[in-house]
This record gives C-alpha cells, structure tokens and sequence, in this order.
C-alpha cells in the first residue's frame, strides 16, 4: 500500500509546530489499511524531524510508529527521512557539516525500513538533485559550498551512503 499525503511543501510540510499533527494524521489515515497489506510505504521525507541512522541512534520504542506496528504485526513500514550521523573530529566529506566539540556530522535523504519492534535497515540516496542537495564538482569549485538552494527541509550537501547496493541490513 502506498500512502501519500497532501501536505504544501513550501510551507506546513517543515513547520516544526505541526510535526506532531503530521505524524497524528498519516497515522490515523494508516489504521485503515486493507488487512491483507503487508508493506506500507510513505514518500520521501514524509516523517517530520530528523533522525540518527545508525543502528543503535534512534529509539523507536514507544513512538507512534512503533504503537501503530505493533497493531499492524504482519506489516513492513518504508519512509523517507532525514537522516544524520555524527562522525569524530576531523573526519572530512563534501557534505560534513560542523558541530559542537569538533564533531561532524553528514545529513542525508534517506529511507528507513521497519516491521513491529525493530528496525530491519536505511538507505541514504545516492542520486541526490544538483542544486538542492548537492553542489557539483565541489572539488574543484569548493567556494560553491554555501550555495546550494533552499527550497525547505534539508538543504546543503547531503551525505551518501558509503556502500553499493541495497539497505544496511542489521538483522
């Protein structure tokens, strides 16, 4: 089953005041599903906020996602995310972004994958869109860095995934 909100992305789509309401109706809507769905997928950046995509980053316990599964036991959960991790000092990407204590951190357009009580695994976009997420050839023109558009949610250069292929899978 495949789930799309009409939400304005210019505007309520990223107002942190309305996450919650956000959330409270995709959900409510989901209940409804036809009882034979075994996946439900929700699109990109459809979950408000941002969230740890590391294994262990990210409790999910006792969230509404979590509740909502545990009512639906048979169904996988795709959604879009914004995702981020944090790396130690002087670790240095394209996309590394500066944190407290001389961290780093890396945002990404990803996608989470979950059944009931776990997460089965997330995949960062690889094929990001020039100008919004990436600036290309950054290499060579570094002084582009800070331009990259803002047309809401994540804007800058967003980090990839360091492998080819399919969803991290932590099963």
């Amino acid at each position: 089953t495949v789930f799309q909100p009409n939400i304005d992305p210019y505007g309520a789509k990223f107002k942190s005041e309305l996450y919650q309401l956000q959330l409270d109706s995709f959900l409510a809507y989901c209940d409804s599903l036809p009882a034979q769905s075994n996946l439900l997928v929700w699109p990109e950046t459809s979950l408000p906020g941002d969230y740890d995509n590391t294994p262990n980053g990210f409790n999910w316990q006792n969230t509404p996602i979590d509740t909502f599964l545990a009512r639906h036991s048979e169904l996988k959960w795709m959604a879009g995310i914004n995702g981020y991790r944090f790396f130690p000092p002087n670790y240095q990407s394209f996309s590394a972004r500066s944190a407290q204590e001389g961290m780093t951190y890396e945002m990404y357009n990803a996608a989470i994958l979950r059944s009931a009580g776990k997460s089965i695994g997330f995949y960062n976009k690889r094929k990001r869109v020039v100008g919004v997420e990436k600036t290309p050839y950054l290499h060579a023109l570094a002084f582009l860095k800070s331009t990259a558009l803002d047309f809401g949610g994540m804007a800058g250069n967003l980090g990839d995934t360091p492998y080819e292929g399919e969803y991290r899978d932590w099963e």
